[in-house]
């Protein structure tokens, strides 16, 4: 009897443990059924849904939360997420251990730092260590940046002279940036121009100042909102005199405006002394050369009239010369030399048939004869 009171405990207490055993794993799996006959299905419908944030998703703020939801009976161990660049090098990697109750979603922060363009998903792990992932990952592109604004030209304190009113100057620069922006150039903190500035693109503005110091500046601000500013640079515009070079050309002896007026005087009557000489030697030089050329054409007439070069070089020294002067230049004597020897060729082949017309006209009437 004694023998079968301590049979009947030990099977009591193996009945209690048993149904404590049960219950944990009914716990664990949400169902008695689960625990003593589930086997996965692996046609079983599982469904992986990236929730939040959604596809494309543009921002400039750095803190993101990601939310992920599986859907389906399949007893679930882990939920990763992992975050990749747009090349597909993995940036971040997070893994849960799934309580044993499982819930439907599931999230993860993640803070960036470096402005691109990003792709994120989520894969579940069940009990049997098989792994379930979205059919694609998501895009979010994140832009916590200002433009990046780098100026050319004009450099840093440069200075302009001119002798207009007003100087012209060409600013000069780039910008980047993941976004297109809208831009102003100050100039003195006076907008000079508003434009609109592609993501990565080179600029060139015309402007004009008069005398004066300036400071310049390109200010940017993109479609998510960063506002981006270049160093400041200093430009000076300076109006100066003309300085008067064209009487560089006359004789010497002139004097500079900036003389002592006490020397003027003087220094005009060696100018006029000296001009008048230069006057009397030219006048000489013209009158030997006229002579020499009467002698060669006394000499020579039946060489130039078939010499068409000679005949030119002669009509530019007397007639081209004096007229135009210091204005002769070579392309001026080139053009003449073109002309006159194209006018020289049809006289001289006029001439020789004309010639020889008369020679042939001859003939004939001597063979009439």
């Amino acid at each position: 009897m004694e023998k079968k009171s301590e049979v009947l405990g030990f099977f009591l207490v193996l009945l209690i443990f048993v149904l404590i055993l049960m219950y944990a794993q009914t716990s664990r799996y949400g169902s008695l059924s689960g625990f003593i006959a589930y086997i996965p299905d692996e046609t079983e419908s599982v469904s992986i849904n990236l929730l939040q944030p959604e596809d494309n998703f543009i921002t400039n703020h750095s803190a993101i939360e990601f939310v992920c939801e599986y859907q389906g009976n399949i007893i679930l161990k882990k939920a990763i997420f992992y975050l990749q660049d747009y090349n597909g090098e993995e940036i971040d990697r997070q893994e849960i251990d799934l309580p044993p109750r499982n819930q439907s979603e599931y999230s993860f922060d993640y803070l960036f730092v470096n402005s691109g363009i990003y792709k994120w998903n989520c894969d579940f792990v069940d009990i049997y260590k098989r792994t379930y992932t979205s059919d694609a990952s998501y895009v979010l592109t994140y832009d916590g940046s200002p433009p990046v604004i780098s100026l050319s030209a004009p450099a840093d304190e440069e200075l302009f002279d001119t002798i207009w009113e007003e100087q012209t100057l060409e600013f000069q620069f780039s910008i980047e940036d993941l976004f297109s922006s809208e831009c102003n150039l100050l100039v003195n903190d006076t907008i000079e121009e508003t434009f609109t500035a592609e993501p990565v693109s080179n600029h060139v503005i015309s402007k004009s100042f008069p005398e004066g110091e300036y400071i310049w500046k390109v200010s940017c601000i993109d479609e998510l909102g960063n506002q981006g500013a270049s160093n400041e640079r200093e430009f000076k515009v300076n109006v100066i005199e003309d300085s008067g070079e064209s009487n560089s050309n006359s004789n010497t002896g002139t004097s500079s405006s900036s003389g002592s007026s006490g020397s003027s005087d003087m220094e005009s009557s060696v100018s006029n002394n000296s001009g008048n000489n230069e006057e009397e030697k030219s006048d000489e030089t013209e009158n030997n050369l006229d002579k020499t050329g009467n002698e060669n054409n006394l000499q020579s007439d039946e060489a130039r009239k078939i010499n068409p070069v000679e005949n030119l070089r002669v009509f530019v020294g007397r007639v081209i010369a004096p007229i135009l002067g210091d204005k002769l230049s070579p392309v001026t004597v080139l053009l003449f030399l073109s002309i006159f020897s194209i006018i020289s060729a049809l006289i001289v082949v006029r001439i020789h048939h004309k010639r020889q017309g008369l020679k042939d006209k001859v003939e004939l009437e001597h063979k009439l004869r």
